[in-house]
């Protein structure tokens, strides 16, 4: 999958952010909302990028609810 590579290619970067809220979506999509949450607190615990993270603390807070 291309997520997966640019995470592992480009681990340190914001395209591995981005890659990763792809795939949070496509967890909720299938139902797997525990995925999710793990990856998108992981964006969180990882990106110094401050719009990103309220864009990911959004999305956090409706996959929780």
């Amino acid at each position: 999958m291309a997520a997966a590579r640019l995470q592992q290619d480009y681990a340190n970067t914001p395209y591995a952010d981005k890659a990763d809220l792809v795939l949070a979506r496509d967890e909720v999509e299938h139902n797997e909302l525990d995925k999710a949450v793990t990856r998108l607190k992981g964006i969180l615990d990882r990106t110094k990028d401050e719009p990103l993270k309220q864009v990911v603390r959004l999305r956090l807070a409706r996959v929780i609810l």
